[in-house]
């Protein structure tokens, strides 16, 4: 750009961080060409409008645990972003976004997966911290003090509220206490995500805090809805383990002293293990919660698709080896069957 030809003869301030209250009077007629890749930060996280919440199939494909190498970030995940269809209603990370030894932490790694894979996608994309994004990051960056905090940092300032670069219509709710949960309801499925990872725990106090605040966030939601969702999708990173058990123990409770949420269909989808595979669960004889984990690496993205056209809930699982219909929590059922 050419310089002024009347310069100041001090510098200007730098830009404001917060938007007027009063709207210009001159806007920009024409739309960018791109979306923004970090999106304002609201002060007051506001309830959305719910846009679709009529029976249908809520279609969406779940990866993660990759790229853990530059072969990985370059070739293997952009093309699993490219056979994203554009009739899918998102796609969901389940975080791991990086190996610490490849990557070695830093913040290029992140910007360079959101910008060149992810951002490709046809559908908004959403994604959760892993342990390997920010925990096991200790020791990896050299000009670092508290390499922990400061990989988090990182991760925050690459994701928080990366679905914002799409237009879409999801009534996203964003977690007041933690904005990298979110929620919306569509075609009558709640989708719930939240940060919970695998560990190593290294605070204990903030571990089971974040426990808390993440069942407290799922509470306000299946709350808040009531009687408007007939399936619960739950997302996130963490496999099950006796370092959970804090958090199932609340969210189990909640589940089978209601007789409604114990009568419709949980699928809890997450990553962070060796293998894909789908189970039912069995949590204190909880015959309605379906766990799906996301092998990630080379493997495409699977397809899950919630129906909730037939009163109830079918829940179809594409692996691209194998099309599953899962039917749950009709009154001849007990559990789920094919």
């Amino acid at each position: 750009p050419r310089p002024s030809s009347t310069p100041t003869i001090g510098p200007t301030d730098k830009p404001t961080r917060k938007p007027t209250n009063k709207p210009t009077d001159k806007p920009v007629v024409e739309k960018t060409n791109r979306p923004t890749l970090k999106p304002t930060m609201e002060t007051e996280i506001v309830e959305p409008d719910v846009v679709n919440n009529n029976p249908g199939i809520t279609s969406f494909f779940v990866m993660g645990d990759a790229p853990y190498n530059d072969r990985e970030m370059t070739h293997w995940v952009p093309r699993q972003i490219e056979k994203i269809p554009y009739d899918a209603d998102f796609v969901f990370h389940v975080g791991n976004q990086m190996l610490p030894a490849s990557s070695k932490c830093n913040i290029m790694w992140n910007m360079f997966m959101r910008d060149t894979a992810l951002a490709k996608s046809a559908a908004p994309v959403f994604i959760t911290p892993g342990e390997n994004d920010y925990v096991r990051c200790r020791g990896k960056i050299e000009t670092s003090d508290d390499d922990v905090e400061v990989a988090w940092q990182n991760w925050k300032d690459t994701y928080l509220r990366m679905d914002k670069m799409w237009p879409h219509p999801l009534p996203v709710k964003y977690h007041r206490e933690r904005p990298e949960n979110f929620s919306f309801l569509l075609k009558r499925t709640l989708v719930i995500s939240f940060h919970m990872i695998n560990g190593p725990v290294v605070d204990a106090a903030e571990w089971v805090e974040r426990h808390k605040s993440n069942y407290e966030f799922i509470k306000d939601r299946l709350d808040h809805h009531a009687n408007n969702y007939d399936a619960v999708v739950l997302l996130t990173h963490a496999k099950p383990t006796d370092n959970h058990k804090d958090f199932f123990s609340r969210l189990t409770f909640k589940i089978v002293t209601n007789s409604r949420l114990k009568s419709i269909p949980w699928v809890y989808i997450h990553g962070g293990g060796k293998g894909i595979y789908e189970e039912e669960e069995r949590f204190l004889n909880m015959k309605n919660f379906l766990r799906i984990q996301i092998e990630g690496r080379k493997r495409n993205p699977i397809n899950i698709m919630i129906d909730t056209t037939s009163g109830g809930a079918r829940v179809k699982i594409d692996r691209n080896d194998k099309t599953v219909w899962s039917v749950c929590c009709n009154p001849w059922l007990e559990g789920w069957a094919p």
